[in-house]
C-alpha cells in the first residue's frame, strides 16, 4: 500500500511560503513599531500596534485549522480508500454503505478561489458534502475522503472499491 499527497506539491509549497511571509512581514512590523514607539514615545502608536498583532494573528491562526487536511495522505488498499491527517486514519471499505461523486470545489483563501475537480467518497448516513467548497472543509465538516480527479486516482477507486462509474455532481453513485 502506498501513500501519496492528496493535494499538489505547488498548493503545499503556496501554504508554507504565504505563511512564512505573513510571519516574517509580522516580525518586521514589530521591529518597526517598536523602534518607532522608543524613539517618539508616541501612546498611539501602542495602540495601533495592539491592533495590527491581533489582525496578524488572525491571519497566522485561521490556516492552522485545515494544516493537517492540506498535508493529508491518501491510502489505496485492495478493498478500501484511506486518508490520513496528522493521527487521524479515515477508511471506506467496498463493503460500506457509501456514496461518490465528481465535485468542483474550489482553493479559496487567497485572491480569487482556484476551482479543481476532486472525486469526492463519503459513508452514506453522513451529511452530503456541497459543490462549490473548499476541499478542506469537505474533510473537516463532511468527513469526505476527497481525492484530485486525475485518471490514476480514478482507476485506483475504481479497483479498490468496485465503483463502474463515478458521476458528476449533482449526480451521486451509492453502493
Amino acid at each position: 500500500m502506498n501513500s501519496m499527497y492528496v493535494f499538489p506539491k505547488y498548493e503545499r509549497l503556496r501554504f508554507i511560503c504565504g505563511y512564512i511571509s505573513v510571519f516574517i512581514s509580522s516580525i518586521f512590523f514589530e521591529i518597526i513599531v517598536i523602534y518607532k514607539y522608543l524613539t517618539t514615545r508616541n501612546q498611539t502608536i501602542i495602540l495601533v500596534n495592539v491592533l495590527v498583532v491581533l489582525m496578524f494573528a488572525m491571519i497566522l491562526l485561521v490556516p492552522i485549522k485545515y494544516i493537517k487536511y492540506r498535508f493529508s495522505k491518501c491510502v489505496f488498499g485492495t478493498d478500501s480508500v484511506s486518508i490520513v491527517y496528522k493521527d487521524v486514519l479515515q477508511t471506506i471499505n467496498r463493503n460500506d454503505n457509501y456514496s461518490v461523486s465528481i465535485m468542483t470545489m474550489l482553493y479559496a483563501g487567497r485572491y480569487y478561489n482556484t476551482p479543481a475537480k476532486f472525486a469526492v467518497i463519503w459513508l452514506k448516513d453522513a451529511s452530503i458534502p456541497v459543490d462549490d467548497i473548499s476541499p478542506y472543509v469537505a474533510m473537516r465538516k463532511y468527513n469526505a475522503i476527497v481525492l484530485p480527479c486525475d485518471q490514476k486516482n480514478l482507476d485506483m477507486i475504481y479497483t479498490s472499491l468496485g465503483v463502474d462509474h463515478i458521476p458528476n455532481y449533482p449526480e451521486i453513485y451509492h453502493n
